[in-house]
């Protein structure tokens, strides 16, 4: 995640709820379209995407995240 330049990145994950996760193994890059909620995890407010759509992706564009 960055939020104002490169040298501040830090790496983060957002939960996803699919029924395909099984498809994915360990350091396999994903491409999901899907819709954000807001959810609670571990008493926490977080964000969850409901994933409506997966593939996986051998060679993407870009390893950034977009939310659109």
């Amino acid at each position: 995640m960055m939020v104002c330049c490169a040298a501040d990145m830090q790496i983060a994950g957002i939960r996803c709820d699919s029924n395909n996760l099984e498809i994915c193994d360990s350091d396999t890059l994903i491409k999901i379209k899907g819709k954000i909620k807001k959810d609670t995890f571990k008493g926490e407010v977080d964000i969850l995407i409901v994933v409506e759509h997966l593939e996986k992706d051998p060679n993407p564009d870009t390893l950034y995240v977009y939310p659109f």
